[in-house]
């Protein structure tokens, strides 16, 4: 997982998840479910299956967000105080 020109390292992502969704984590990743091969697809199995992805992109933006740096405030909104 990257942000901005670095990368976030794949423990500390692994550890994220495993504190919001502890029983997805694996030691090689994260378990997204799966869409069976051998039977038909049911709209249970794609409803599982886009409910796992969807909350871990939600997740990944929210640990993505914690390394973001705080963007500065235009000069023009700052307040300017002069010492005398």
């Amino acid at each position: 997982m990257t942000i901005n020109k670095g990368a976030i390292k794949k423990k500390v992502v692994l550890d994220f998840m495993n504190e919001s969704i502890n029983d997805w984590v694996c030691e090689d990743g994260i378990d997204l479910g799966y869409l069976p091969s051998i039977r038909s697809i049911t709209s249970q199995d794609i409803e599982d299956f886009i409910f796992r992805v969807f909350l871990y992109a939600t997740l990944r933006e929210k640990l993505r967000s914690k390394f973001k740096p705080r963007k500065k405030m235009p000069m023009k909104n700052r307040q300017i105080v002069k010492h005398l």
